[in-house]
């Protein structure tokens, strides 16, 4: 018998520190923790406790609750900052949403045990199946909130994340969960240690309950696992160099335009002052001024310090390598069009009939398409304005060519999801304003190309991105107003989710930030200017259209559905099992309740006629 001293350690360490220590892997492999190779092995020491041990919901969780809390802590810099709530409740506020997504880490861990324990699915397919079901869901359930998908973590490994384009983001992550799977089946099932054996168990049609076989528990089906993800990562990376290469021809590819974005760094307590109106309007227009002049910076460095992903060379810098899309010019040029961020205009656009005039007086002298973020009023109703948060483009004669209207907001700090509910929350959003949902999801036709507006938290929905790309669409642009998130993680998380968007779509992407990051990606990924945060800047590249229609943008997140789809095939496959085990325990017991070995069961039922006892 062991000591309890002893016992108190192992249950700390089974139960507690390994999980922590997943969660402490997935979070810093996310910027700014920056090391992305993390993820290729960071569940690794969940799966070990999780596979055959015990409380797997409860170890699935705080490795959810670590992760999460790590990677969306910047989270309470908004709700405490300028949503006036006490630093403390919003720890708490934000530890609440960490606890809602680790239920799925904990239904992960949960399913994968019992997988593992009563079928004969090896963990190598059950395994990343599971994780990218639960990210898929966690997606979209309670209006979604895809944030932290593990796939993100690999945003440097342009042929890896190429993949994109078939299966969205939920493809990387995948692979990478794949490569947990395998990593832990190994070390389970190594015969050179000594260790209980991951040895699930099936029922067989008998009855009987039978220990795994060469497909689900042993070091054989641990090196099949093994070969199956290689053949997998190099079918993926093969692909992903085929589709960087195909990327300096003309197939899908039109004529290029010439882009500038304008990042004002405006704070937060300036933007809808009245004594700052005037300065804020001057600032945007001055950098338009010098966009136009030819004075703007054209950066192609990488983001902000991360290290290369494990599949590209330590010191490659973070640019478009030599066979991707040709580079934009090292001299700045004159802007077709001009971009604004999110709410960028101080005043509401066309109901302060004053500041409107005189504005679009000013788009005028520029000769060219201005694309800005602003709030328009859309009625009165209830004794309460009905507003929007838009954009709209203006051509080079001052005209509305262009108006789009938000279709997802941010649930609390947009509107206040089941209001009716949740009524007691209001007060929450008083100071950022409860703003009404766009209708139309359409696209931008002009002379210089046609492109859709994604507005701040719209861009981080791969499958809302994809609607506007069905039909065709040149480039991406997205405006967004970052100075909530302040100078943490959460600005370079947010750049980095876009960054799959141009993937998944084929398309380059555009992007205007207040305060940063913003910046142009091209249609594989590869970062090809951006900016710095909290500065003010003007930032000019020339881009290269593509038409291509991508299969993910055609048909949108067939790759998830074919997850859940094995997923539910799994959980109907522990139901039988869970069903008929309770069968055959009723079958085992005579009228008296007395319970007999199987052997002695058969014997019975021979002798139908004969004396039971």
């Amino acid at each position: 018998m062991q000591p309890k001293s002893r016992l108190n350690y192992i249950v700390l360490w089974d139960e507690y520190i390994l999980p922590c220590l997943s969660g402490v892997l997935l979070f810093l492999s996310f910027p700014m923790g920056n090391h992305t190779y993390f993820a290729w092995f960071a569940m690794v020491p969940l799966l070990l406790r999780t596979v055959n041990g015990q409380k797997p919901f409860k170890k699935g969780f705080i490795t959810g609750l670590v992760f999460f809390f790590g990677t969306q802590s910047w989270i309470n810099n908004s709700i405490s900052r300028y949503g006036h709530v006490p630093f403390f409740l919003g720890v708490l506020i934000v530890l609440a949403l960490c606890a809602y997504e680790g239920l799925y880490a904990g239904l992960f861990g949960y399913l994968v045990n019992r997988v593992s324990a009563k079928t004969k699915i090896p963990i190598f397919l059950s395994v990343p199946s599971l994780w990218v079901g639960l990210e898929y869901l966690r997606g979209i359930l309670l209006t979604g909130f895809p944030w932290s998908f593990l796939g993100y973590t690999q945003y440097r490994a342009l042929p890896l994340i190429q993949v994109s384009n078939i299966t969205g983001v939920y493809g990387v992550s995948f692979i990478l969960v794949m490569s947990n799977a395998v990593i832990a089946a190994l070390l389970l099932n190594n015969p050179f240690v000594k260790q209980p054996s991951y040895k699930p168990s099936a029922t067989d049609t008998s009855g009987k309950i039978t220990s795994g076989m060469l497909t689900s528990g042993t070091f054989e089906c641990a090196i099949f696992g093994a070969a199956a993800f290689a053949v997998v990562l190099a079918a993926s990376l093969i692909y992903g160099y085929a589709v960087i290469k195909a990327g300096t021809s003309d197939v899908g590819r039109t004529d290029a335009v010439t882009i500038s974005v304008i990042q004002g760094n405006i704070a937060q307590g300036m933007k809808w002052d009245k004594k700052y109106e005037e300065e804020v309007i001057g600032t945007y227009e001055n950098l338009s001024r010098r966009a136009l002049e030819g004075k703007s910076t054209t950066l192609q460095a990488p983001l902000q310090t991360p290290p290369q992903a494990p599949l590209q060379a330590p010191q490659a810098p973070r640019q478009a390598p030599a066979q991707a899309s040709p580079q934009p010019p090292q001299m700045p040029q004159i802007p077709q069009m001009i971009v604004w961020p999110e709410t960028s205009l101080p005043f509401l656009f066309y109901y302060d009939m004053k500041n409107t005039k005189s504005f679009i007086e000013f788009d005028k002298t520029m000769h060219t398409y201005l694309l800005f973020g602003t709030v328009i009023v859309k009625g009165f109703v209830s004794n309460q304005y009905k507003i929007s948060n838009s954009a709209v483009l203006l051509n080079p004669d001052g005209q509305i060519e262009y108006v789009y209207d938000k279709v997802h907001l941010v649930p609390f700090g947009e509107y206040v999801p089941f209001k009716n509910v949740l009524n007691f929350v209001g007060k929450l959003v008083n100071a950022v304003g409860d703003f009404d949902q766009g209708k139309e999801k359409r696209l931008a036709k002009t002379s210089i190309g046609s492109f859709a507006v994604h507005i701040c938290y719209e861009i981080v929905f791969p499958g809302l991105v994809r609607e506007f790309y069905e039909n065709g669409g040149d480039f991406i642009v997205t405006i967004t107003n970052d100075a909530w998130f302040g100078k943490s993680a959460g600005p370079y998380q947010h750049f980095i989710m876009s960054i799959f968007r141009a993937v998944e779509n084929g398309k380059p992407l555009v992007r205007a930030a207040n305060t940063g990051i913003s910046g142009f990606v091209d249609a594989t990924g590869a970062v090809l200017g951006q900016t710095g945060l909290f500065e003010k800047t003007v930032l000019t590249v020339k881009i290269y259209k593509n038409s291509r229609l991508t299969f993910y943008s055609a048909y949108g997140d067939l790759f998830a559905f074919g997850c859940n789809l094995f997923n539910l095939f799994m959980v109907i496959r522990l139901i039988a099992v869970k069903l008929m085990v309770v069968k055959l325990k009723s079958r085992q017991s005579n009228g008296d309740g007395t319970t007999y070995p199987p052997k002695t069961v058969g014997k019975i039922r021979k002798n139908k006629g004969g004396n039971r006892k």
